[in-house]
């Protein structure tokens, strides 16, 4: 089992889902799913937008839809963000 180490990418995520989506930030977890926090696909395409302005780096759709947890976005903006560099 690994643990999860809360990062700053992460906490800028959940802060994210609390001020666009009503989520209680502090009841994010690594392992949130989209389906527990009811995120059709309409909403996904709300949140990479909303993760684009935040990170100031293309995020889509689709790449969220491959990623099922919080943590693998978390993962995907930390490969995006070294990628821009």
């Amino acid at each position: 089992m690994t643990t999860h180490t809360t990062t700053d990418t992460f906490t800028r995520i959940a802060a994210v889902l609390g001020r666009h989506f009503g989520i209680d930030s502090a009841e994010v977890e690594p392992g949130t799913t989209f389906e527990e926090l009811e995120f059709d696909s309409l909403v996904l395409v709300e949140f990479a937008l909303t993760l684009q302005q935040e990170f100031g780096v293309d995020v889509f759709d689709y790449e969220l839809q491959e990623c099922p947890t919080v943590a693998d976005v978390e993962k995907l903006m930390l490969t995006k963000a070294e990628a821009a560099v």
